[in-house]
């Protein structure tokens, strides 16, 4: 470095201490100057980098809670849980509800309600389901979003007569209780995985209310414990090996009935549909 020509530093150095004596043109001071508003310019420039880069993070915060928001399990459930349901005025006829009361949304949602009547014949419980509802959905909506409702509707007037007869036919020392499965199918909007949830009511025979697992179960009298509750049905709501279908038993039955047909005698046929010819 030649003397009498300071660098830029010993300038901006000169220039902030104050010792003009040391600067010897106008050239120098004017470099100085630069230097000082470069140096004052580059301040505010990391002043501003420093505020963007905050406000990345926030953003990259905020995004990445959102994520996990949507990602959470959806949780949904059918209502009322803890107290009876009456019926819609119209025996056998009830409404009940799935709440979304998670912060997840969900989608295609499909509710199936398998309509049962549970045994327990040598200790063990059976359940024995009517129609198809464990196959076909009895409701389909495309979306239920965080603290939506969906009305789910019950009927079995069609078949209170043949679970009427299932449980005659089971015999008076076998207990039976007439319940309904609901099973509702969907899927976290966020990623298409999916969920399910179950639950079960059981039902008195003249189709007027709608009994849930709890707390009834707990209120049985101690006499009355030997009889099947549909508190102890939901714990083998989802297990294959309880569960048998009613037409097997059906079938059998009609089965018997057309054997027995077929064994009157040919002649007694034939005179009884004479006979009623000319009534």
């Amino acid at each position: 470095m030649r003397s009498g020509h300071p660098n830029p530093r010993q300038l901006l150095l000169i220039y902030l201490f104050k010792a003009p004596a040391e600067i010897h043109d106008e050239t120098h001071i004017a470099h100085a100057r630069e230097l000082e508003s470069a140096a004052k310019a580059g301040e505010a420039a990391m002043v501003k980098i420093n505020g963007e880069l905050e406000l990345l993070r926030q953003h990259y915060e905020d995004a990445n809670s959102q994520l996990r928001l949507r990602l959470i399990d959806p949780v949904l459930h059918f209502e009322p849980e803890d107290k009876m349901v009456n019926n819609t005025g119209s025996p056998c006829n009830f409404v009940v509800e799935l709440i979304n009361t998670g912060l997840a949304d969900v989608e295609r949602v499909q509710v199936f309600v398998t309509h049962f009547i549970a045994q327990k014949p040598s200790g063990n419980i059976v359940l024995k389901e009517l129609g198809h509802g464990s196959y076909i959905a009895a409701l389909t909506v495309d979306e239920l979003k965080s603290e939506g409702v969906i009305l789910v509707p019950i009927a079995f007037a069609n078949l209170l007569p043949i679970m009427l007869e299932v449980a005659k036919n089971a015999g008076s020392g076998v207990s039976s209780i007439f319940g309904i499965k609901l099973h509702a199918k969907f899927r976290r909007r966020a990623d298409g995985r999916e969920f399910d949830v179950v639950s079960c009511y059981g039902a008195d025979v003249g189709g007027n209310v709608l009994i849930p697992p709890e707390p009834f179960t707990k209120s049985m009298p101690e006499g009355l414990r030997h009889m099947v509750q549909i508190g102890e049905v939901v714990k083998y709501l989802d297990s294959s090996d309880h569960w048998v279908g009613v037409i097997t038993e059906i079938g059998e039955a009609l089965h018997r009935y057309i054997g027995k047909i077929m064994a009157w005698p040919v002649s007694w046929c034939l005179s009884n549909s004479f006979d009623n010819s000319h009534t």
